[in-house]
Formats: structure tokens, sequence, C-alpha cells
């Protein structure tokens, strides 16, 4: 899809389960670094493999939005659909069993699906194999080459898996915040060189 000034709009979606923990939160995140930066090409939405749509994102990550500054309030929970999921140039996921449900319901996805944690670790692969400078790049050139270093980087475990903090202790909350916000700013750092 191309935005009024021609400049081609990149979509980039989030999963999760229920929608309204990890895959906002990342989601939130994203755009409120994009935003800052004025990077406006880049689409970011969510979405759950088993969510019930129009519920708000749970307490401890807007809590957590909010600290930096980012007032989420205004979010409601949608489902993952085949029309989210063709719409979308990347979908980065929360867990290995989130990149399974959304390729088994769109097969073709299969290239522009990861967990979040594997395309950060696939892109810091590619970064090491081909010497790729730090200047800013697009979406698509970072699609492209964590795809090309898929097969390089050895198979997804459970270390891409971000767990779920629903209704568990702070402590989970804080983790899967951590894993998020790593992942999330390197992807942004990419981006926009800073």
């Amino acid at each position: 899809m191309e935005r009024e000034d021609d400049e081609p709009t990149f979509r980039l979606l989030f999963v999760c389960t229920g929608n309204i923990c990890r895959s906002p939160y990342a989601q939130w995140r994203l755009k409120s670094l994009l935003a800052e930066r004025k990077l406006q090409t880049v689409v970011v939405a969510s979405a759950g493999t088993a969510a019930l749509p129009g519920h708000v994102m749970s307490k401890p990550m807007l809590r957590r939005l909010a600290e930096g500054g980012v007032d989420a309030s205004e979010f409601r929970s949608q489902a993952l659909t085949h029309t989210s999921i063709e719409a979308s140039d990347l979908i980065l996921t929360a867990t290995r069993d989130h990149r399974r449900a959304v390729s088994g319901l769109v097969p073709s996805s299969a290239t522009r699906v990861f967990t979040l944690l594997q395309f950060r670790r696939l892109l810091r692969q590619a970064a090491v194999v081909q010497k790729v400078p730090t200047r800013p790049v697009t979406l698509q050139v970072l699609v492209a080459r964590a795809n090309d270093a898929r097969g390089k980087a050895g198979a997804s475990t459970s270390d891409d898996d971000i767990p779920d903090p629903w209704r568990k202790s702070r402590r989970t909350y804080k983790r899967a915040c951590a894993l998020i916000d790593e992942a999330v700013d390197e992807i942004a750092n990419h981006l926009t060189d800073r």
C-alpha cells in the first residue's frame, strides 16, 4: 500500500495469544520509537491467535509503557485473521507456536514470519556474516537479511520464545518487557541508525 506522498508503506504485525500483553506492548513500543525518529513509512499493528476482540492491554504492560511516556489506553485487542496476515509484510510472533499458527493459517507467509527474538538473532547473524554496515535500511532489507541468515544461524529453540506473563509474577512481566524492549530497540536502530 502507498502513502499519499508515494513513499511505500511497510506493514508489520506483532502476534501473541490474547493480544493483551506481549504483542500490543511490542506494537506500542515500536510505534513510539518510530514516531520519535519521524519514520512514518511503517504501520505497526498486533493481533492474537486466541484473542477476544475489544479487550484492553494488561495493566502491567500499560504501566510499563506509561513509565516510558507512552499512553496506550486506546488499545483494544483483535483476533489474528487471514486478512491481517496477508496484509502484513513482516509478522513477528512472541513464540514458535504463534509462528506455526500464522504459517498454518497462511502458508505463503512462511518467509515473512519470525519470532521477534529469532528475527533479532538472525539480523545479528547477518551482520556478523555479511559485515553489514550500520546505516539505516528498510524493513524489506531486514526481512531479506533475516531470511538469508535463517539457514545459517541454527534451528529456532525455546530461546526464541518470549514467556507469556499473563497472570504471572511481576518478575515475569518485567522479563517479557525487557526481552521485547531489547529486540524492538534493535529493529528501530537498524531502521533509523540511532
